[in-house]
């Protein structure tokens, strides 16, 4: 978890004068919501746990009671059910939220690091991404194996699904599904109301996987910076 205030701290030291803080501070601000990307994906994961324990009790309650109304404990079961999917959502959602604005933090903090392109700008993560092969050969930047690949991966599922489901869906039928592995892992899911040609299913990828790839990015930023560093606009110490 403090893997990235570890290497500001370590970094830091190559750069002179007010550039020290100046570089401190640019990373600094991706790797607060780096934090707190960490902190919501336990509570995420205790949700999880709880929601996924709650939904099996529901089955096995069902079975044992067969048809007709909902007696007294399959009632119970089912409001705390509802609780329960509230958090969860609340959580997943909140993981989402806070990943995409770590990434366009990420982006500033690039584009502060190796200075603006000369058309344009990378200071989001969609801009980052669609444009880094250039941005990286105007530069002349050498980048990591894979960090092209890693962009691009946090863009579709997790950038993504954050404006399309999250954020910005305007329908008056779109309904929220909860779905889960058995591994222990529950993620959104959305369908429609009234489903018309052409709706889909759209499902949310895995927590746990999308940190997964969120940690190899920061793994290939520190690459990124230590193979570049000549190339940077804070001073460096003579």
């Amino acid at each position: 978890m403090d893997r990235l205030h570890t290497f500001i701290g370590r970094e830091r030291e190559h750069y002179g004068g007010d550039d020290n803080n100046r570089f401190a501070f640019s990373l600094g601000q991706a790797s607060r919501y780096y934090r707190f990307l960490h902190i919501v994906y336990s509570r995420y994961a205790e949700a999880s746990a709880r929601f996924i324990e709650n939904s099996e009790r529901v089955i096995e309650a069902s079975q044992k009671q067969g048809r007709g109304p909902a007696g007294p404990e399959l009632l119970k079961l089912h409001i705390e059910g509802r609780d329960l999917t509230d958090l969860l959502h609340l959580e997943y959602e909140s993981f989402h939220l806070f990943g995409t604005i770590f990434l366009d933090r990420m982006a500033c903090f690039i584009e502060r690091y190796f200075g603006k392109p000369r058309i344009g700008r990378i200071d989001t993560h969609r801009k980052l991404k669609n444009k880094l092969a250039a941005y990286a050969a105007e530069k002349g930047l050498m980048l990591p194996e894979g960090f092209a690949d890693s962009v691009a991966s946090l863009e579709d599922s997790l950038a993504e699904f954050r404006d399309k489901e999250i954020a910005h869906d305007k329908s008056p039928r779109s309904m929220h599904l909860t779905m889960w592995t058995s591994d222990g892992e529950a993620r959104l899911a959305k369908t429609k109301l009234y489903p018309r040609e052409g709706d889909k299913q759209v499902e949310g990828g895995e927590p746990r996987e999308l940190l997964a790839v969120v940690e190899k990015y920061i793994e290939q930023l520190v690459s990124l910076i230590e193979t570049n560093r000549s190339r940077s606009t804070f001073g460096l110490k003579i």
